[in-house]
């Protein structure tokens, strides 16, 4: 088993926050030196919308 990590981009505005959260992806971001990257991604388009 390798070892992973969950990270929320939560929106577009984080990049400008300043706030406990974006302290710590920043300080995350120095301490990690990872071997390869995977991307999920819920978003995604259609011309029909689906309500559950």
């Amino acid at each position: 088993m390798i070892s992973s990590i969950f990270i929320c981009h939560c929106g577009l505005t984080l990049i400008v926050e300043k706030h406990k959260y974006t302290d710590f992806l920043k300080d995350l971001g120095k301490k990690l030196a990872p071997k390869a990257v995977v991307i999920f991604t819920a978003h995604w388009e259609s011309e029909i919308a689906c309500l559950l």
